[in-house]
């Protein structure tokens, strides 16, 4: 097994969706738990990050067998 820490700032995710021409994406697996903001909190987010804000951080696997990205962490805070 290759597991390997690795860190990407979100620049560099964006950079990598273009990079792949939206082949592949970012999948949240059943064991997460399901999606509860408001779209008022989602824009609050994007507010945060475009202002340059802190915002904690996001687990990602890399799922060898179909090349996805799963978000494990993060949705819920």
């Amino acid at each position: 097994m290759d597991d390997k820490l690795r860190f990407f700032t979100l620049k560099s995710l964006f950079q990598w969706n273009k990079d792949e021409g939206a082949k592949e994406k970012i999948f949240l697996p059943k064991l997460q738990r399901s999606f509860v903001w408001k779209t008022e909190q989602i824009s609050n987010l994007w507010d945060s990050i475009l202002r340059g804000f802190p915002i904690g951080s996001f687990l990602l696997a890399f799922n060898k067998e179909n090349l996805s990205k799963e978000l494990l962490d993060g949705q819920q805070r």
